[in-house]
């Protein structure tokens, strides 16, 4: 997906504007595969995941496969990860079938792969997986292994985001927003991000807070702003801690104050932000 940071003019604050594309790229470019199983597991779960996959339980075979690619709780091996996840994938696991279209489409084991990346990406997307019709709608947006077509990937994206796809639901209201594919709709863009930022999901809260502190389909304000940008930056979300101190920075929606527009410009720069990394040094 490339958006121009241009599109918009807002003689307010046009930096937030930017900033909140740039944050919106970020999410829908960042990895997507997400799994339940984040921290280590206890040894009584491992052992029981190698039972049900040398039983051959698919979901077994799936739970061992992320251990296995995330290295939790043993080595990383993304060759054995590969392997049970095509295990599992075989039987009809449609997570695992997202595993495997996901490291193709990444090139993570193996040889980058669009066409492989696709074809498992529909397998799952056929039995109604949200995640995989995202995916999808992703590689349409982005020409990955497909012409580049921003309706098809809107078709996707809206069938993720009505079974509550988050990332489906920020990538939608980026269209609605932009009038890519769809009627634009600064209504419609806030619905979409709302329901995202409902469940939680870091770039849809930051994406709310824009929307309010911009005045795009609802009265502008700033307070209202900062209370999703905090959820947001609560959350790591590094272009949601750069307003923050922008905020900070300029006495909007809080009082002037620099030494806390200088933390945040920090919190944001440790998370990679590029402009939070120039406003933290030209502040010291």
């Amino acid at each position: 997906m490339t958006v121009s940071a241009c599109l918009y003019s807002n003689p307010h604050n046009n930096t937030a504007m930017k900033l909140r594309i740039f944050g919106i790229l970020a999410a829908i470019l960042s990895i997507a595969f997400s799994n339940a199983h984040c921290a280590a597991p206890t040894a009584e779960q491992v052992d029981k995941w190698k039972k049900d996959a040398a039983s051959g339980k698919s979901d077994g075979q799936y739970n061992l496969g992320i251990l296995n690619e995330l290295g939790l709780g043993m080595p990383k091996n993304l060759a054995e990860a590969l392997k049970l996840y095509r295990l599992a994938a075989n039987q009809g696991d449609v997570r695992a079938q997202v595993s495997i279209g996901w490291m193709y489409e990444n090139g993570v084991g193996l040889g980058r792969n669009y066409d492989e990346a696709l074809t498992w990406y529909r397998k799952a997307a056929e039995k109604n997986y949200s995640s995989a019709q995202y995916h999808i709608g992703s590689m349409y947006e982005n020409g990955l292994g497909v012409l580049k077509n921003i309706a098809e990937a809107v078709k996707f994206y809206q069938l993720a985001a009505d079974q509550g796809d988050p990332r489906a639901q920020v990538s939608l209201g980026a269209k609605y927003e932009l009038g890519w594919g769809v009627s634009q709709s600064y209504r419609d863009a806030l619905k979409w991000y709302r329901m995202a930022a409902d469940r939680k999901d870091a770039a849809g809260q930051y994406s709310v807070g824009n929307m309010y502190e911009l005045g795009f389909g609802v009265t502008q304000d700033y307070a209202g702003a900062l209370k999703w940008y905090r959820l947001s930056a609560a959350q790591g979300y590094g272009p949601a801690q750069y307003l923050i101190g922008d905020m900070y920075e300029n006495g909007r929606g809080v009082k002037k104050d620099l030494t806390e527009a200088k933390k945040w410009y920090r919190k944001s720069c440790d998370r990679g932000e590029k402009l939070g990394c120039l406003k933290y040094r030209q502040m010291n």
